[in-house]
């Protein structure tokens, strides 16, 4: 999966979709370790944390934090 989203590394931001929040947690966890800036986002969230990661995802980023959403 690293590979792959390396050979989007021109794209300013990505979107993961994933079956569950878990795997979505574990995708972001696997990416952080790999020094991507990634922004996971589910229903289960607090409406708060929901509203930060929103935030953070409209707010303009250099291709050296590319940020990656991942969503069940």
């Amino acid at each position: 999966m690293i590979g792959y989203l390396e050979s989007f590394i021109s794209i300013k931001v990505i979107c993961v979709f994933t079956s569950t929040a878990a795997e979505a947690e574990s995708v972001g966890q696997i990416l952080n370790a790999n020094c991507y800036f990634v922004l996971v986002a589910h229903n289960f969230l607090p409406p708060h944390e929901l509203d930060n990661i929103q935030r953070q995802w409209n707010t303009l980023h250099t291709t050296d934090t590319m940020p990656v959403l991942g969503m069940p």
